[in-house]
């Protein structure tokens, strides 16, 4: 028997996002901007139960270069919830506290599975679309993640506005700049992380190839 969530994905979510740029894989939607960052949308199931988180995030270039070089797929390295700076979990609209991000249906009722389809629908067009619109350049990313009110901050997977903007700048400052920083960064802690070691090698190649 077909799980019940594809076909939700494929006729109420499809029909939402694909019309405005959006790839899909499987229950997985994803765009990326001329900068190469990456807004998305996961549906992810809930082993054994009939019921699905909607997780949308933004998840910027570099980021997405780290992931794959470790090994990720392309769709995994843009899974927010994993890598990126911001990630939320869409709630079912009317619910509130524990399980609101829960969308569950009745698998032997059509029109159970059909009203979740279309509430979901509605929700993404309504509350996701207009977010992933204004981060569609990564000065709208910095101006959604400031506008975040402070019980919403802590979604971040950067500490602050200044952490995202150090992100960005790997790609787009001259390497030199943000190499200095990344070095700064590693003194303080006292050992380079996975992350910081990667950093050195991705500026160090920019520079590089800057005098090449």
């Amino acid at each position: 028997m077909a799980n019940p969530v594809d076909a939700i994905v494929r006729n109420y979510v499809d029909p939402v996002l694909k019309p405005e740029g959006f790839t899909r894989k499987g229950r997985f939607f994803f765009r990326y901007s001329t900068e190469g960052d990456a807004v998305s949308l996961q549906i992810r199931t809930i082993p054994g139960e009939m019921c699905f988180f909607a997780i949308f995030g933004i998840v910027p270039a570099v980021d997405i270069s780290y992931r794959r070089s470790r090994g990720d797929s392309d769709v995994q390295s843009l899974y927010a919830d994993n890598a990126g700076l911001f990630s939320k979990r869409l709630h079912v609209p009317g619910r509130i506290g524990v399980g609101a991000d829960r969308w569950g249906f009745d698998a032997e009722d059509d029109r159970s599975i059909q009203e979740c389809g279309e509430i979901l629908g509605r929700t993404v067009e309504a509350e996701v679309l207009p977010i992933f619109e204004l981060v569609s350049t990564r000065q709208g990313v910095l101006e959604f993640l400031g506008s975040l009110p402070p019980t919403q901050r802590g979604k971040w997977r950067a500490s602050s506005r200044e952490a995202a903007l150090s992100k960005f700048r790997m790609d787009t400052a001259p390497p030199a700049e943000v190499l200095v920083e990344v070095e700064e960064r590693i003194s303080r802690e006292g050992y380079p992380g996975p992350y910081q070691r990667w950093a050195r090698k991705y500026l160090t190649a920019r520079l590089e190839a800057e005098h090449a």
